[in-house]
């Protein structure tokens, strides 16, 4: 399983989630602020169609983050800015 956080936009929430479910993705964490944030797990063999098919829906704008380690899992690690 590979471990990721996304970062969108509300109207996309409810169609990045059916695009989740689809790939075998499980979401343990959303976050809510000015974007959504969400942290979650994906069978590795699925992770790249996921991308492309969240990169599809949203015309790029939406982007999947790999963790690198579970030190990371907070959801206010993602929700912050760089």
């Amino acid at each position: 399983m590979t471990h990721f956080a996304i970062r969108l936009a509300y109207p996309f929430l409810e169609q990045a989630k059916l695009l989740l479910q689809a790939n075998s993705a499980k979401i343990e964490k959303e976050a809510y602020g000015t974007e959504v944030v969400i942290l979650g797990s994906v069978p590795s063999v699925e992770l790249d169609r996921l991308r492309e098919e969240l990169a599809e829906l949203s015309s790029g704008q939406i982007r999947i983050e790999i963790e690198s380690s579970e030190s990371q899992r907070d959801a206010g690690e993602f929700g912050r800015s760089t």
